[in-house]
């Protein structure tokens, strides 16, 4: 992601679409693995219901926000008809901005609060 971010904004301010197809993928991938991540590792941790929840939405956020992006910076380099820019920014700035952030970071916030509430193990029994 530390990658991607800065080589996509390289891709855009020069007009590279190569170069901005490229940051795109390694976005689409890294926020990709992240929500694969969540679902496999978070999910069915025996955490709250409502916090299983926020996680799963947030990854879906995720994948459909990074999705879009990727579609919209891959298809610039090879021509494909795709969302317009303001279209674009409406779309996935939501998925990623509301989605993935703001549920992932209720999800989380919750899912510390659970973990820390239970008494730590007694590691001498």
């Amino acid at each position: 992601m530390v990658i991607g971010i800065p080589v996509t904004a390289a891709g855009f301010t020069f007009d590279a679409p190569v170069v901005s197809a490229a940051g795109g993928t390694i976005l689409a991938l890294a926020f990709g693995t992240l929500a694969l991540l969540t679902v496999v590792v978070a999910l069915p941790s025996g955490l709250p219901d409502g916090t299983r929840v926020l996680l799963g939405l947030s990854s879906i956020c995720a994948v459909v926000g990074m999705a879009l992006a990727f579609h919209y910076s891959v298809g610039r380099w090879l021509g494909w008809s795709t969302l317009t820019i303001d279209r674009m920014v409406q779309i996935h700035g939501i998925a990623n901005g509301l989605g993935f952030v703001t549920l992932g970071l209720l999800g989380w916030s919750t899912a510390r609060d659970a973990m820390f509430a239970q008494p730590p193990p007694d590691r001498f029994a």
